[in-house]
């Protein structure tokens, strides 16, 4: 039995080698604990320093999974953690923690339930830990690498990184079901603009409207300057719906936005001016209507000029 359980962590530790994205190997390692140890989905909870004798601590990634877990059982595992008391029974079940590593200010903890040989313990801890440390320098690694994938006028992503980031959200769906909306954003009347008061007032204008898409839109979306005057945000975890209040939210922040035109940066004034633009927005899920990368931009730019098209200064939504 020993030796069955061996050859399955070994085999699954080497399909796991090449894969980067925590929430994925996350899902492939609770699966593989359920199945191969007849155990509980393992919790991920996450302490918090506050600077204080007492840790916060709260649920990390486990959303459906405390399903599993009765309620008195899931606080006594919480409060267990805070006291830093990382190995307990509860109702006959024993449970253990494995401080996986840091995430900034937070440590991660890994809640495995059940019966353990000591050696196969000693090899998952190794593997759980030793794997977040490899996750945390691959982030670094990639932290590095988006420098080359900012847009050099408006501090957001180029296109470059959009559609790399655009495959990866595809290979996530695949693995996970995840799904995801693009929204496509687009000045209105922008060259009008440009031509009247010059490139330096276009790039200006530019940059104030990347800020407040950036400061419109949820934590974990991401932002792009796709090229010229339009503009790009990837809605992770999104429904069509979720997109769509998104992009009114964006609509509504812009019209409401007072825009300035620096007198410095206009030969012929000697006076700042303010300005009200409007954008419009085209919204498409994956997989709601489309199957791969072209697919999916090509019907969230053709929604947003059909925004364009029907009046300007509106956000258009692909058929659900």
């Amino acid at each position: 039995m020993l030796e069955k359980q061996y050859k399955a962590l070994l085999e699954f530790i080497c399909q796991n080698v090449e894969e980067h994205n925590f929430n994925i190997v996350l899902k492939s390692f609770r699966d593989f604990i359920k199945t191969e140890f007849d155990s509980k989905t393992p919790l991920v909870f996450a302490t918090l320093d506050n600077e204080s004798s007492n840790p916060i601590i709260r649920d990390f990634y486990n959303n459906k999974v405390i399903e599993e877990y009765p309620s008195k059982v899931y606080q006594e595992l919480m409060g267990a953690l805070k006291t830093q008391k990382l190995h307990l029974e509860i109702e006959g079940d024993k449970y253990r923690f494995v401080e996986v590593g840091f995430n900034g200010s937070q440590s991660l903890y890994l809640v495995l339930n059940g019966e353990f040989p000591s050696d196969i313990f000693r090899q998952l801890e190794n593997y759980i830990q030793s794997k977040f440390r490899s996750l945390l320098q691959v982030k670094e690694l990639q932290r590095l690498q988006a420098l080359a994938h900012v847009d050099d006028v408006t501090g957001l992503y180029n296109q470059r990184k959009f559609k790399s980031d655009i495959d990866a959200a595809i290979r996530e769906y695949d693995a996970l079901e995840r799904s995801f909306s693009l929204i496509f954003i687009d000045i209105d009347y922008f060259k009008s603009i440009n031509d009247g008061h010059g490139h330096l007032i276009g790039t200006s204008l530019l940059q104030q409207v990347a800020e407040t898409i950036r400061s419109t839109v949820r934590e974990d979306d991401l932002c792009y300057r796709y090229g010229g005057d339009e503009f790009v945000v990837l809605a992770p975890y999104s429904s069509l719906e979720d997109a769509k209040m998104i992009g009114q939210r964006i609509l509504s922040r812009v019209k409401s936005t007072v825009y300035k035109i620096e007198a410095e940066l206009e030969i012929n004034t000697h006076e700042d001016e303010d300005v009200q633009l409007s954008v419009s927005i085209g919204v498409a899920n994956y997989p709601t209507n489309a199957s791969g990368r072209n697919e999916i931009i090509g019907m969230a730019d053709r929604m947003m000029y059909e925004a364009k098209k029907s009046g300007r200064g509106k956000v258009c939504v692909a058929d659900s």
